[in-house]
């Protein structure tokens, strides 16, 4: 009787678990090649999202290779600086107010205000500037010239099938650069259409002939964009919230703070997320 007892009860537990295995789900073979390859704290890469999401992450111009290729380019930019030490052009804070001002109206004249344009000439601008070895009253004088440059290579680069014309950029620099010596600062006040020239070949020496740099609002959009399509939508209405607060904020950011001066844009972008 106790033997049957035992192989009664053992019976029983065999079935027990028989149905507990029945009841977890089964794993697929291939499990281990559906896991993202990184770490627990490291977030799948574009390589292992569903390609769906991949093509939408193309479209939208979200892909994690620009976003690397952004990342390695202001590596780049920080190092070139660091290079430079204290040797570099700084705007005083007044001037630099002035500068980015003109860069409004400059924008404003030539149509390049969609798309984050005067984003785009600030940095390029700050970039400019902060690369060149120079005294602060020399930096001052050609900030005007510096400005229109500025403009004038963004608008060729937006469309480059139509031409904006030097002289017209030249007239509204000529106003920033009359505010400048009101306020005491010893500087031409004519700003001529040659320099405007001049000082775009110098920028383009300066960077490389590589205009097109990432600017915060450039990588707002961009992290804005990737969540998006990677949460399938889902906070579409957060993220618009997000991106609009983010953006009027980063303006802000942009005036009392020059790109890479101390943080690059990437930099500025993810703390006004973080905020936000």
């Amino acid at each position: 009787q106790r033997q049957q007892q035992q192989q009664q009860r053992q019976q029983q537990q065999h079935r027990r678990r028989q149905a507990k295995q029945h009841q977890r789900p089964q794993s697929p073979p291939d499990a281990q090649a559906h896991r993202p390859k990184g770490g627990a704290d490291t977030p799948p890469t574009d390589a292992d999202v569903r390609q769906d999401m991949l093509e939408q992450l193309e479209v939208r111009g979200a892909s994690a290779d620009l976003l690397v290729s952004w990342a390695r380019d202001e590596e780049k930019v920080i190092t070139q600086l660091q290079q430079l030490g204290d040797h570099r052009a700084e705007l005083p804070s007044d001037v630099r107010e002035v500068m980015l001002r003109c860069l409004h109206g400059l924008t404003n004249l030539v149509g390049l205000t969609n798309n984050g344009g005067w984003f785009d000439a600030a940095l390029l601008m700050d970039l400019y500037m902060n690369m060149q070895p120079m005294g602060i009253e020399a930096a001052v004088a050609i900030a005007p010239a510096t400005c229109a440059a500025a403009v004038g290579l963004m608008r060729k680069l937006d469309q480059s099938s139509s031409t904006v014309r030097p002289a017209a950029l030249a007239q509204l620099a000529t106003k920033a650069a009359h505010c400048l010596r009101n306020m005491g600062h010893t500087t031409s006040t004519i700003v001529t259409a040659e320099e405007v020239l001049q000082q775009e070949r110098a920028i383009l020496q300066a960077l490389s002939w590589r205009v097109s740099r990432p600017s915060v609002r450039s990588w707002l959009t961009l992290l804005c964009d990737r969540m998006d399509v990677l949460t399938r939508g889902a906070w579409n209405v957060q993220l618009e919230w997000v991106f609009t607060s983010a953006n009027a904020s980063a303006g802000m950011l942009v005036m009392h703070s020059p790109a890479y001066t101390p943080m690059a844009p990437r930099q500025m972008a993810n703390g006004l997320l973080c905020v936000f």
